[in-house]
């Protein structure tokens, strides 16, 4: 979002409303919020990342901070999230939409066909995350590695995209344990995948409360968490 593209494009649509859910956005509008030529503004708060506390991301996370009194609402998915003073927040916590009925079968997804023939007869670790640093998914490739030297058959599933993926799949190769561990992408049902988990696992340097997990929870898959 650059600022005088975004800017117009919003100024020129007829939005009565505009809702950041990310920095870079709240950094860019919320000058020309306190200016007056945009629309009310109003962010939602979902966690910060920060793995080093010098760092440019922080630089990022002080100054969304500083903006988020231009704003004229702030929403935070918990309690705790800190915001400037002054600044209360609204709270409406994390959650998911109850599916109706039972989860499809995966007929039109061919590689969850695949996924159950990988599965056989293996205990089946899986995690959805996106393939970054701060999820620290290199630990699960180390625990599969760790629980194939003790002859446990396993796999591990990690559903997502990232730029970490390249990374994740030479740390696999250089383990020896590049057959069992599979990261198929992006999928927009996870239901039917998590049917497959017997254990969730998210070791994340950093998180807050993702969505993911209350997926997982809700289909009733055991969690080992950070």
């Amino acid at each position: 979002l650059r600022p005088r593209g975004g800017r117009r494009a919003i100024g020129g649509s007829g939005v009565e409303l505009v809702h950041a859910h990310d920095y870079k956005s709240s950094i860019v509008l919320a000058p020309f919020r306190r200016l007056g030529t945009l629309p009310p503004l109003v962010r939602t708060l979902h966690g910060y990342t920060t793995m080093s506390p010098f760092s440019r991301m922080q630089a990022y996370v002080l100054l969304d901070r500083w903006c988020l009194r231009w704003h004229d609402a702030v929403v935070a998915v918990s309690g705790a999230m800190r915001t400037p003073p002054g600044r209360a927040p609204v709270v409406i916590e994390n959650g998911i939409t109850v599916p109706d009925g039972a989860a499809g079968d995966g007929a039109d997804d061919p590689d969850l066909q695949i996924a159950r023939t990988f599965c056989r007869d293996a205990l089946v670790l899986g995690s959805l995350a996106r393939l970054s640093p701060e999820k620290n998914l290199e630990a699960l490739i180390g625990a599969v590695a760790a629980l194939n030297e003790a002859g446990v058959p396993v796999r591990l599933i990690v559903l997502g995209a990232g730029r970490g993926r390249a990374t994740l799949e030479a740390v696999a190769t250089r383990l020896g344990v590049a057959d069992p561990v599979w990261l198929p992408g992006f999928k927009a049902d996870v239901r039917p995948w998590l049917a497959l988990f017997d254990l969730y696992l998210q070791p994340s340097w950093t998180e807050w409360l993702p969505i993911a997990l209350l997926d997982a929870m809700h289909a009733g898959v055991p969690l080992l968490v950070t």
